[in-house]
């Protein structure tokens, strides 16, 4: 009976110590990448500088040990809709696409999104999944967010983005995937702030009109 337990704890300590190992390998790779040409400001980054694909892999592979970096791996990342979120099947959204992505000798995925402001690139955020698409898919488990930013390129967890990003509200409609979530929050919300009013499906995706309070 205690089986399944003692499998599920070594999973998780498994996948703790492959979200550190991911990090690390993310940190250290874009600090290697800024100290080959003395940088000190990520906007100065060479992957910023590229215009084609077979650039970004030439400038990562210089700092990463890349197992495969090609389109495929893009569109896998690009097309991934559904991770379990709090033990449940949730959309899972991408703020921005992932403009170049690959699958490191250790067998992570990394998708490097869009920068926000190609021309004031100041921080930029990656997608890591430590066990490619395999189980559990749960987003803290073997999914990450990492943002690096900041003078010399620091790496932060932003994984509890990823939550946010999945959840179905006002405050982030992109989270609603289908008709029934969008009108599960339907309802004047009164006179606050953003003034929301009534959630309507145009078909593809969830919008709000507005009170009109006054």
């Amino acid at each position: 009976m205690t089986l399944p337990t003692v499998l599920s704890n070594v999973q998780d300590k498994v996948l703790e110590s492959e979200s550190k190992k991911a990090a690390n390998i993310v940190a250290n790779g874009y600090k290697l990448m800024m100290a080959h040409d003395e940088i000190f400001n990520i906007k100065d980054m060479p992957m910023w500088q590229c215009e084609d694909s077979a650039c970004d892999s030439k400038v990562h592979r210089e700092v990463f040990n890349i197992a495969n970096d090609s389109e495929s791996v893009l569109e896998n990342l690009k097309h991934i809709k559904y991770y379990n979120s709090k033990n449940q099947e949730v959309p899972f959204s991408w703020e921005r696409d992932p403009y170049y992505a690959f699958i490191t000798t250790d067998g992570f995925a990394y998708g490097v999104l869009e920068p926000e402001d190609w021309d004031e690139v100041n921080s930029f955020d990656i997608i890591a999944d430590v066990n490619a698409k395999n189980n559990p898919n749960l987003v803290a488990k073997d999914l990450y967010k990492f943002r690096f930013s900041g003078e010399g390129g620091q790496l932060y967890d932003v994984t509890d983005e990823l939550e946010q990003m999945s959840e179905c509200s006002l405050s982030n409609l992109s989270g609603c995937k289908t008709e029934q979530e969008c009108y599960s929050i339907d309802g004047c919300q009164g006179c606050d702030a953003n003034n929301y009013s009534n959630t309507y499906w145009d078909g593809s995706s969830c919008q709000v009109t507005h009170c009109g309070c006054g």
